[in-house]
């Protein structure tokens, strides 16, 4: 796997961390999304994953799926 890109973002006072990363399997590529956070330490983490031929298509869905990851706690 290799990274694609990394970041973190504030949300309710917790940083949230968001990974984009490509998959290279022997059978198929794939690319994925992923985001976690601690809070009251626990990890909370929230991934999609979906094959490389696909990505164009719903790349952008999967990206706003990990964006909504936010605690009410």
């Amino acid at each position: 796997a290799g990274v694609v890109e990394a970041q973190g973002r504030e949300v309710n006072g917790s940083t949230v961390y968001d990974l984009e990363y490509a998959v290279h399997l022997e059978d198929r590529d794939r690319h994925e999304l992923g985001t976690g956070v601690v809070n009251r330490g626990r990890l909370y983490t929230l991934a999609t994953s979906v094959n490389e031929d696909r990505w164009a298509k719903v790349g952008d869905l999967c990206g706003r799926v990990v964006r909504s990851l936010t605690l009410l706690i």
